[in-house]
């Protein structure tokens, strides 16, 4: 991903979906091998724990969108206000791409940056082998890049790349 990023000549802003627990862990990993040649910019939720390392970059917070078993209109609504809340940040910072690898949050970002012509760079989550994540399986369209971490996946998503796990 370091060297699509490179060739596209993106050296600005990457602009990253942290999520909580795995999902934060492993783009805390991928956001420490970008600095110093991207600026990080990075989006939380307020209901999710934020590691104070990843609270040094430069970070916005948007509504989380799901909440297991809510009301399918309570859902879209929030879905709707983050959407919104995304493109006043993407529109703000102007990211070269904005990455991912999978809480409910990263959705509504990066159809926010697609609509905005910003790159999409989806990582789909480690803890998923030989299953589709529903946020995968909702960016898969739209990813101009879409990254497996397990070979098993490429079954799955024909158009991934696979480079094994995140941070080997």
């Amino acid at each position: 991903m370091t060297l699509f990023l490179q060739r596209a000549g993106l050296k600005k802003n990457i602009l990253v979906v942290f999520g909580s627990g795995g999902h934060q862990r492993q783009m805390a990993q991928l956001a420490g091998q970008l600095v110093g040649r991207y600026e990080i910019v990075g989006i939380f939720t307020r209901e999710d724990f934020v590691a104070a390392k990843l609270r040094e970059y430069r970070h916005y917070y948007v509504k989380r969108p799901r909440i297991s078993d809510e009301w399918y209109v309570l859902y879209f609504l929030k879905t709707l206000y983050c959407f919104l809340q995304s493109i006043m940040v993407i529109a703000r910072e102007w990211p070269a791409a904005i990455v991912s690898c999978g809480p409910s949050t990263a959705a509504p970002v990066m159809y926010a940056g697609k609509l905005l012509g910003r790159k999409i760079i989806f990582i789909e989550s480690w803890s998923k082998i030989s299953t589709k994540s529903k946020t995968g399986n909702m960016i898969y369209p739209i990813a101009d890049m879409f990254f497996v971490q397990w070979n098993e996946q490429l079954k799955l998503y024909p158009k991934a790349l696979f480079r094994g796990r995140l941070g080997t």
